[in-house]
């Protein structure tokens, strides 16, 4: 919900218009971030977490 939330605040608020796969990079990378952060985090690296993140959450 929150990179949703950024690309509409830069959309109205600064005119940037932005790419649908953009946001999902975007989704992507923070849910990895905050999966890291969690006491799960370390489980998995990047690109597995970017292909198979239900996978790393079992």
């Amino acid at each position: 919900m929150w990179s949703l939330w950024l690309a509409r605040n830069s959309l109205i608020f600064e005119g940037h218009k932005l790419k649908v796969c953009d946001i999902v990079d975007a989704i992507k990378q923070r849910s990895l971030q905050w999966f890291i952060a969690s006491r799960y985090g370390g489980v998995c690296l990047g690109y597995e977490w970017e292909k198979f993140p239900l996978a790393c959450l079992l």
